[in-house]
């Protein structure tokens, strides 16, 4: 008699907890982002890409188990993730901090700058440290690895300091 009070204690608990919760909910993507797009993926029982563009928000319904898997720009983008209750998940993609990047030119021909895709090339730099777009970036990582290519192929190298959230960089040979 026990065994059988306890066994349909058992099976009453999960049937008041249990089919709840196995619904699916609602899924809520904002991209608070003002100056990217993001492109992400969804699985649950197969995997879906979806677009969000900048300043925009989806909402559809979650299957169970769904989430995101990977999106892109991810050296650009953050993603929080809230679930607020039972099924529902809010996907809240935000630029991450950026920092300002001042190239000091000294090596009397043009050169490129890339930071591993953390930043957007800046391309055909002029010698000098011109206070102008074509000496000021944006780089999304407080530890970059600078690269140097030069117009004419031969090897430069990039140092540089950095104070109150700008990179002051130096391209030299």
């Amino acid at each position: 008699m026990k065994r059988f009070i306890f066994t349909l204690s058992i099976v009453l608990l999960l049937v008041s907890c249990g089919f709840e919760d196995q619904k699916p909910g609602t899924a809520t993507v904002r991209n608070i982002s003002t100056n990217y797009d993001v492109t992400y993926k969804l699985t649950w029982t197969q995997e879906v890409t979806k677009v969000i563009e900048k300043d925009s928000t989806d909402t559809f319904e979650r299957p169970l188990w769904a989430d995101i898997t990977s999106y892109e720009p991810s050296k650009r983008i953050s993603l929080k993730i809230q679930y607020p209750h039972n099924n529902d998940a809010i996907y809240t993609f935000s630029e991450k901090d950026s920092y300002v990047v001042r190239v000091n030119n000294t090596i009397g021909e043009n050169a490129s700058l890339q930071a591993d895709g953390w930043m957007d090339a800046m391309v055909n730099i002029t010698p000098g440290s011109t206070n102008d777009a074509n000496h000021n970036g944006k780089v999304y990582t407080k530890t970059p690895i600078f690269l140097v290519t030069t117009t004419s192929g031969f090897p430069a190298e990039a140092s540089y300091t950095f104070s109150s959230d700008v990179f002051m960089v130096t391209i030299k040979w």
